[in-house]
């Protein structure tokens, strides 16, 4: 279906096709990045937040031979102590009495940074009213400028919208992937597992499972992730971050409670003790049929911004320069959810908020050229070691709250 609207340049006539939801641009499923925006990680978010936390807890500061200052944000824990020799009956003076030690200071650095560079040619802005109404009409909820670059926006618009996703947020994606899996941590509930290394063990699990003991060697999931859940001692939904055979899993999950009990699949999840995303990177970065678990209260990712007024480095004048124009633009993702098993939580749209720089120059014929430059800063807490307790010989010691397991498929001899 076309509506006749000319996309080219001058009066080159093109007919577009009609942006109907399976003619839409096709994003990848930043599963991973809609995970750690559940609603779960709310109050952790906010601690590490710039807006919110306490301003004598935020600095910008440069880092090694980075050019640019890096926020950084520092929060405190009290880890439990080391038990020892106890009193067996009242006394005056204790000779060893337990004191009060100071606050364990971990320090939050938003020093993830990606960006990328869109040239706007005047030259390839000719387009008529009508194909500049449609632009618009068509990015609207999409993308949302500053007044103050908005209206320069016109084509570029649409090709930065489409094209944003490989080049900032598919980046970002496994940015937050490569975090989680470098801080996995014991898992209590397995203290046995100690492959591939003893301090980020992956449990293995069945995803198909068969009737009877002794012809099932693995645990199966639901199992496993409950008891992660109870040993682990984390309250509220876990947060559950799966590839293809994942999805597949809770799809036959579904179909199986449907069948028999005659519920839906909204019913079925919202009984789950967890919640499950599905990401299509995670298979590559991690390793093939393999999740990350999450204990809702171990992490926090947020985004920041040097051209918010409120927290920024910036002085007054830097946001007046004559060829530059200083904002912040915001980005509402497509993401492929439907109604199905396994892609439930996947919410229809991820917002992604960002700094945006617009330069203006003249090219070599003296026409105006302006090179648009969106940026994504971020920084995350997890849970470091020693968190809940300085016992060495506490498991919890080493437990971080992020948590691998590998789904294999057991066939019954």
């Amino acid at each position: 279906m076309t509506n006749n609207v000319n996309l080219g340049t001058a009066r080159v006539m093109m007919a577009a096709i009609r942006h109907t939801f399976n003619n839409d641009y096709k994003f990848q499923t930043l599963g991973a990045v809609a995970a750690v925006q559940d609603p779960a990680f709310n109050s952790i978010r906010s601690a590490i937040n710039p807006i919110q936390a306490d301003p004598t807890s935020r600095a910008w500061r440069n880092i090694g031979t980075r050019q640019v200052p890096i926020l950084h944000v520092d929060v405190n824990y009290h880890p439990q102590g080391v038990g020892g020799t106890v009193l067996t009956e009242r006394t005056r003076v204790d000779a060893s009495p337990v004191e009060a030690t100071a606050a364990t200071t971990v320090t939050v650095k938003y020093d993830y940074h990606v960006e990328k560079h869109f040239k706007q040619d005047v030259r390839k802005e000719l387009l008529e009213p009508r194909a500049q109404q449609f632009i618009q009409d068509y990015l609207r909820g999409k993308m949302t400028l500053d007044a103050n670059l908005a209206s320069a926006m016109a084509n570029i618009g649409d090709k930065m919208y489409r094209d944003m996703e490989p080049w900032l947020f598919r980046p970002y994606n496994k940015y937050v992937l490569q975090q989680l899996i470098a801080r996995i941590g014991k898992n209590k509930a397995y203290p046995a597992v100690v492959l591939p290394t003893a301090g980020a063990p992956l449990v293995e699990v069945n995803g198909y499972e068969v009737k009877g003991a002794a012809t099932l060697p693995l645990i199966n999931p639901r199992e496993a992730l409950m008891n992660t859940k109870t040993m682990n001692k984390f309250g509220g939904k876990g947060i559950l971050i799966g590839g293809s055979i994942w999805m597949q899993w809770h799809r036959s999950m579904g179909y199986m409670t449907a069948n028999n009990d005659g519920v839906d699949f909204a019913k079925v999840y919202n009984q789950l003790p967890w919640v499950f995303y599905y990401d299509e990177d995670i298979d590559t970065e991690y390793g093939q049929d393999q999740a990350i678990y999450i204990d809702p209260g171990a992490v926090a990712f947020e985004q920041v911004s040097a051209h918010d007024r409120r927290y920024t480095y910036l002085q007054a004048e830097d946001f007046e320069a004559d060829n530059t124009s200083l904002g912040l633009a915001y980005f509402n993702i497509a993401q492929y959810n439907e109604l199905e098993p396994g892609l439930q939580n996947i919410p229809s749209s991820l917002p992604f908020a960002m700094d945006l720089r617009v330069e203006r120059k003249m090219d070599s014929n003296d026409l105006t050229t302006k090179i648009w430059k969106p940026s994504i800063s971020a920084g995350n807490f997890i849970r470091p070691l020693g968190y809940h307790t300085s016992d060495t010989g506490n498991i919890l010691n080493a437990v971080s709250g992020v948590f691998g397991f590998k789904m294999k498929t057991y066939t019954p001899a």
